[in-house]
């Protein structure tokens, strides 16, 4: 079995964050991979496909 890459990107540089969600949303279509994003920003959230709350140890879906 191939293993799947990795990789870790943490930008708090506002205009710098929609470019890297923007290639991240590029990548994960073309190359028909998820995407896990982690963030405390509402707005990045928003252009996410699917967003979950984790809170008290359970992860539920939620709308933004």
């Amino acid at each position: 079995a191939r293993r799947q890459r990795q990789m870790c990107i943490r930008d708090r540089d506002k205009d710098n964050s929609a470019i890297v969600i923007h290639c991240l949303r590029e990548l994960a279509h073309e190359l028909q991979r998820a995407v896990v994003i982690v963030t405390h920003d509402p707005d990045v959230a928003r252009q996410c496909d699917r967003t979950f709350l984790l809170a008290d140890g359970s992860l539920t879906p939620c709308a933004l």
